[in-house]
């Protein structure tokens, strides 16, 4: 997905890049809560729940409206999930700043 279909939920790009990363980490981990971790990033950062969702959503399959988060996670599989918000987080305006 385009960093612009991002930004409708949560349009700071730093907090975009906070929310992929801590749910990254939390992947490759192996955390089986997503709903929770999802809420817990959400209140960490001071965010509604749905920013969160929408950002993690469109971050993984660049659709606005799939089934539930942790059933995509798991249809997907860890290491493509990991791949495409790599590659979000790669596209990041701060991402290009830093390797332009």
């Amino acid at each position: 997905p385009t960093r612009e279909r991002l930004t409708k939920e949560c349009p700071d790009a730093a907090k975009q890049d906070e929310i992929i990363k801590r749910f990254l980490e939390a992947i490759q981990n192996g955390t089986n809560d997503i709903e929770g971790l999802m809420k817990g990033i959400a209140k960490d950062l001071g965010l509604k729940d749905r920013a969160v969702f929408m950002t993690i959503r469109l971050a993984m399959t660049g659709e606005e409206k799939t089934p539930p988060h942790a059933e995509v996670a798991a249809l997907l599989g860890k290491d493509r999930v990991v791949k495409r918000l790599t590659a979000v987080l790669n596209s990041a305006p701060s991402a290009q700043a830093a390797n332009g």
